[in-house]
């Protein structure tokens, strides 16, 4: 059985709310507090799951002849 993951919002920010430092290519888990941790770990297996599920259905769709 497979369980339907629900978004509690936007996975991905507004542009309007980044910052240069954003992608300077690290996290600072230090300087966060426990729920913002959680906030972005949540985000991150929530990518993880959907990117595993978009690659398995890449997937089985060129097995089975199918071009989206």
């Amino acid at each position: 059985m497979q369980e339907k993951i629900e978004s509690n919002g936007p996975v991905i920010p507004s542009f309007e709310e980044l910052r240069p430092e954003d992608f300077d290519g690290h996290t600072d888990f230090a300087a966060m507090s426990p729920e913002q941790r959680l906030n972005w770990l949540s985000a991150a297996a929530r990518f993880v799951h959907f990117a595993r599920e978009n690659r398995s259905a890449a997937t089985n769709n060129e097995e089975a002849g199918i071009i989206e």
